[in-house]
């Protein structure tokens, strides 16, 4: 099952959201927003680089749920393969058009025990 926006955050997450704040890079104004703070997914495949959009895209799915989310973009690169875990944090999503999109702060990997 894919991530699908014409349904709540939940409805298609299969996981409650929680509202924070963030700043945007555009503007440099807070606003509030949901998503997750903090979640953890396994790595489809290795991150690719979308110039356009100067961030690390990544295809993942989440162990608990199994909803894929075949594009996460992220400032920064983590060294990672097929069935690696990784941390992705204030993670946001939304609807563009007919796309679904979800863009995250930072990722990630675990810290070992």
């Amino acid at each position: 099952m894919k991530a699908d926006f014409h349904r709540t955050w939940e409805e298609c997450t299969k996981r409650k959201p929680s509202e924070f704040e963030l700043i945007s890079q555009r503007t440099g104004k807070k606003y509030k927003t949901i998503g997750f703070k903090g979640i953890q997914l396994i790595t489809i495949s290795s991150p690719t680089y979308n110039e356009t959009k100067q961030k690390y895209e990544y295809h993942c799915i989440d162990p608990k749920t199994n909803v894929e989310y075949e594009c996460i973009r992220v400032p920064n690169e983590v060294k990672c393969g097929f069935n690696t875990a990784v941390n992705f944090y204030f993670m946001t999503g939304g609807l563009a058009g007919d796309k679904t999109w979800f863009n995250a702060q930072k990722a990630e990997l675990p810290k070992s025990k």
